[in-house]
């Protein structure tokens, strides 16, 4: 996840928006009290995480829709050590091309 979208259905439309996720895997959601992990967890799973840490609202309900993916798509050609391995969450992104 790169964006998400959180609905807080049961509040007024100004606490819904969107939320970038940090370089470390958190986003700054207000209502939670403090930075919220998500990276690596499914959108289900942050919507539980928020529920539990949103105190302002009595039984809060939660929407999170990922609204961007941090994914970059690479395609080797050559000699490749391990075929089918993914690697992911790159920082940055060097791409070096040569031709004889």
């Amino acid at each position: 996840m790169k964006a998400v979208s959180i609905i807080l259905q049961n509040a007024p439309p100004k606490n819904s928006t969107y939320f970038t996720v940090l370089n470390d895997g958190t986003i700054d959601y207000p209502l939670a009290g403090e930075m919220v992990a998500v990276q690596g967890l499914t959108t289900e799973e942050v919507e539980d995480l928020l529920k539990e840490k949103i105190k302002l609202y009595e039984n809060p309900q939660v929407s999170v829709k990922v609204r961007e993916h941090a994914s970059h798509k690479i395609s080797v050609f050559g000699l490749v050590c391990i075929e089918n391995a993914r690697c992911r969450n790159f920082r940055f992104l060097c791409v070096l091309c040569a031709s004889a």
